[in-house]
């Protein structure tokens, strides 16, 4: 939701402040409707392909930041025209045309970016700030059944389904898994098949842990529990 928070109308000039989902933006203009930015951003990061979410931004992803410069509902050409970035209210880059910025992640979970852009056109100035939050991996289990019990002798194959890692490809993951703590040192895979695995805890719930690691940089990792009944 957009919000018009503020207006002043100083002689011919108005300073309007805009605040929503896309961050801050601040335009000066002289007896003309007034230029607005779109600033976006973009993690580039692995998550599954029917994954329709926003890729979140984590430690070490490449980050990529556009700037839109829109007039009476149209898209301007500012590749003749200067922009100037700033990174955590850092000078970060400027140049004509550069409607573009990447940067890599270099904070942890809680943590966020601060990017604004100030574009100058003519006379005109018009800024935008957005926020990046950062996040941190995710790994689901994914249970084919949808209840949490199973009867002794079932084959179940839970998959681990990791988001968000920096890497290459799904090669560069490992995965190791865990029933009641007891380590399952055959299972490598993303998949664990459950049938004779589980015998010993007949009657009784039991506690499925999946980790995933980036194998070039183990501070990339993330776990997750599931909970199972045998019956």
């Amino acid at each position: 939701m957009i919000k018009l928070r503020k207006i002043i109308i100083i002689g011919l000039a108005a300073l309007i402040v805009v605040s929503g989902s896309y961050g801050i933006n601040k335009a000066v203009a002289q007896d003309s409707p007034e230029s607005q930015i779109i600033l976006t951003w973009q993690a580039n990061n692995f998550y599954p392909a029917d994954y329709k979410g926003k890729a979140a931004a984590t430690l070490n992803s490449p980050i990529s930041v556009s700037a839109l410069m829109i007039k009476d509902g149209k898209i301007i050409d500012t590749s003749g025209n200067e922009f100037f970035w700033y990174l955590d209210n850092k000078f970060f880059n400027k140049g004509i045309g550069l409607d573009r910025i990447n940067f890599n992640v270099e904070k942890l979970k809680g943590d966020s970016y601060s990017v604004r852009v100030r574009i100058e056109a003519g006379e005109e100035r018009v800024e935008k700030i957005i926020t990046i939050p950062i996040m941190e991996q995710e790994l689901v289990i994914k249970n084919p059944r949808p209840s949490r019990f199973i009867k002794l002798g079932e084959a179940i194959e839970l998959t681990a389904i990791p988001y968000f890692f920096n890497v290459d490809s799904f090669d560069d993951l490992s995965f190791f898994w865990s029933i009641n703590n007891l380590n399952q040192k055959n299972q490598r895979s993303n998949r664990l098949i459950l049938t004779d695995r589980v015998e010993m805890f007949k009657g009784a719930d039991v506690l499925i842990t999946g980790v995933v690691a980036n194998r070039d940089n183990q501070m990339e990792s993330a776990r997750s529990n599931l909970n199972l009944s045998i019956r």
